[in-house]
């Protein structure tokens, strides 16, 4: 049933408008009065345009003009404005949002679903919320349970296969005049002849392209659609330095090891195909110097401090060398450097002190030798005097918990008194008398058992007792 409306013209009240036009609405006495007819300045027809303008083209022109949004033609208008007609897909981005009537978020695709009612104007996610995956086309469907007790798409369901248009195979019916490989293969070469507009020299488009082929029989034309985009950069990059695939080296010197980490794919593509193989001690050393300048990065820029940690690389013999092993062996020198440099800096202080050795050492432990170039350097180049002082009673406590943890762990082990008797002996006089013995006077000892949970160690005129081993873990738990 039409609702009554008003005529903009004339203002009387009209049951349905005799034409629509900009917006506005016309009678059929005012649309007589407004609206000639005359030839089409576009396509040369006759047609009733109005007469205020001139210019006006027919609704057929119209219906053919370009979307001014996307710019395609011959679609159906979904909406027209000022500026020309949009057609039906683009005509969502100019309505207003209103809230869905069935979650109430705001959408500008509210629409009425007859088997849902279609009281209810709902957002395209309400509006299929009643679909589901079918279990033979993967598409999100209207389901409907078979005899088999999958749920099946009214396609799938009725036709069950079908044959693809491309390939010939057989496919689900729901899956329409294509099956899923030549779906995502026509959907690769789509993407690939769009990536190849970027490309200024028609070689390196055929470069990618040959690429994108190789993905797709290496790794599938699903997932090379889903990935070919990611790897455009790294190709316009190559075409932008060289013009042509360039040599490991020199795509080592660009990008370093990990940029070309992150491109294994395109590095697997260059050695099976153009033979670019890898080498794995300039990318050692390349990463090798990437960590190196990252520990001096640590440092503040024109700071003291930094201008000590570069000389200690320097002094090190720098990150320019060209031997793994030693780049390794600078690295491991210069962290603890930088991290006692950072110590003193928090205090205020350009040059670590005494104070500050004391603490890191006692901060970080095992860090002793690693740390003792670094003051010796300061110490012969910057005058320093800093020692590296022993804590003796925390090193006995230190060496007293381990030689506990391996007297544990032998006791719990299921071996015999035989196998592991020297060990014992050597780690027990240690820990139970502070005494420390070679192999050599161990098995020159004299031992004896003493009842059933002693062990009796006689050497230069000294005796030792250590406990069973049956019994020891109870012993040193105590």
């Amino acid at each position: 049933m039409n609702t009554p409306c008003q005529c903009d013209q004339c203002g009387r009240s009209i049951t349905k408008a005799q034409r629509v036009e900009g917006g506005v609405r016309y009678c059929a006495t005012c649309y007589a009065r407004c609206f000639a007819r005359r030839l089409c300045p576009s396509c040369g027809n006759y047609a009733r345009l109005p007469k205020s303008q001139p210019d006006a083209i027919c609704r057929a022109c119209q219906r053919n003009a370009p979307c001014v949004r996307c710019g395609r033609s011959g679609r159906p208008i979904g909406l027209k404005t000022a500026y020309g007609p949009i057609c039906n897909a683009c005509a969502p981005w100019f309505r207003e949002k209103k809230p869905c009537e069935g979650c109430g978020q705001p959408s500008a695709r509210l629409t009425r679903v007859q088997r849902l009612g279609g009281d209810k104007r709902l957002c395209p996610k309400c509006a299929r919320a009643d679909h589901g995956t079918c279990a033979a086309c993967r598409r999100p469907r209207l389901l409907t349970a078979s005899t088999d007790g999958r749920m099946l798409c009214s396609a799938c369901l009725t036709r069950s296969q079908s044959l693809c248009t491309e390939c010939g195979q057989e496919m689900p019916a729901g899956r329409g005049k294509i099956c899923e490989a030549c779906a995502w293969r026509r959907t690769l070469l789509k993407r690939i002849d769009l990536d190849k507009a970027a490309f200024a020299s028609p070689h390196m488009a055929h470069v990618f392209e040959s690429f994108g082929g190789w993905l797709s029989n290496h790794a599938g034309a699903h997932r090379a659609a889903l990935t070919i985009h990611r790897y455009l950069a790294f190709f316009m990059e190559i075409e932008r330095a060289w013009g042509e695939l360039p040599t490991y080296a020199q795509l080592l010197e660009r990008f370093g090891a990990e940029g070309l980490r992150r491109v294994r794919t395109v590095m697997h593509w260059l050695s099976d195909v153009h033979g670019v193989e890898t080498d794995p001690q300039l990318r050692e050393i390349d990463s090798e110097r990437r960590r190196i300048r990252a520990i001096l990065d640590l440092v503040p820029k024109d700071s003291r401090a930094a201008q000590v940690l570069l000389a200690y690389c320097d002094h090190l013999g720098g990150p320019d060398q060209n031997a793994p092993s030693s780049l390794r062996s600078t690295r491991m020198a210069l962290r603890p450097a930088a991290d006692l440099l950072l110590d003193a800096a928090q205090n205020g202080n350009e040059l670590p002190r005494q104070v500050h050795l004391d603490h890191y050492l006692k901060q970080h432990l095992g860090q002793r030798a690693a740390v003792t170039g670094f003051v010796h350097f300061l110490n012969a180049a910057y005058a320093c005097s800093m020692e590296l002082r022993l804590d003796k009673a925390r090193a006995k406590a230190r060496r007293h918990k381990l030689l506990a943890a391996e007297l544990m762990h032998l006791a719990a082990s299921a071996v015999t008194l035989d196998d592991n008797l020297q060990r014992w002996i050597r780690l027990g006089l240690e820990y139970f008398h502070g005494v420390k013995m070679t192999r050599a006077q161990i098995r020159a000892a004299t031992l004896g058992l003493v009842g059933d949970d002693g062990l009796e160690v006689r050497l230069n005129d000294h005796v030792y007792w250590l406990p069973h081993m049956a019994r020891s873990q109870s012993e040193v738990a105590s």
